[in-house]
């Protein structure tokens, strides 16, 4: 949903990790208006959604600490599940699934945009590499291949987005704990902290050449 803020957002996505489920505050081209997604026990959810609007705006800004101000809210609540989904089949003949059309992941740090950016890219690379061999391009035969080389990336980063949050949206201590511990190792150790920034923003693996980076 769509909410108007006290303050600017100066056009950075920000989230916290809530014992019920990460809150991400991200922006729009005007500098006070954000979308949230909110991440709920469903009951947690259901309560949320049935609040007054002044009930709910209090609440939105006190879980997000005040971070920008007041907020307001623009257009109605949504309360949807969230469900990990892989399609069986990525490919027919002639027909290819990317992006959404073919999974579906928790929303935790936008990976789905970065998942469905490698669709395109790999998708690119086996067409053109198909041309070059010039093969029937909308074959099983050729298409396979894009599959292989996309469902179990992304099954494994659906998981991994799954751990995340079960670690970050709990109340148990010694998780906590360690959570805590290893977030301040990685910050410590610049080599360990890049490969996670890297990873991240899906720049590591197996890339098709649209996704690498120049070498310098």
């Amino acid at each position: 949903m769509t909410l108007e803020t006290e303050k600017a957002h100066d056009y950075c996505a920000q989230q916290r990790f809530l014992t019920q489920g990460p809150l991400a505050f991200l922006p729009l081209n005007d500098p006070h208006y954000i979308s949230i997604v909110w991440t709920l026990p469903s009951d947690e959810a259901l309560r949320q959604q049935a609040l007054s609007v002044e009930d709910f705006e209090a609440n939105v800004s006190s879980a997000f600490e005040m971070r920008l101000g007041k907020v307001r809210c623009l257009d109605k609540r949504l309360c949807f599940p969230l469900n990990r989904q892989q399609a069986e089949d990525y490919v027919q003949n002639r027909l290819v699934l990317i992006g959404d059309a073919a999974h579906g992941i928790h929303p935790l740090v936008g990976q789905g945009v970065n998942l469905g950016l490698l669709d395109v890219a790999c998708l690119a690379e086996v067409l053109a590499e198909g041309q070059r061999q010039q093969r029937d391009l909308g074959a099983l035969a050729l298409l396979r291949r894009y599959e292989r080389w996309r469902k179990g990336d992304k099954l494994a980063m659906a998981y991994m987005m799954d751990g995340f949050n079960d670690l970050f949206s709990n109340n148990n201590k010694l998780l906590s704990n360690l959570r805590n511990l290893g977030l301040s190792l990685s910050d410590q150790i610049p080599v360990l902290k890049r490969q996670m920034m890297h990873y991240a923003m899906g720049d590591r693996g197996d890339l098709p050449p649209l996704m690498q980076r120049p070498k310098s």
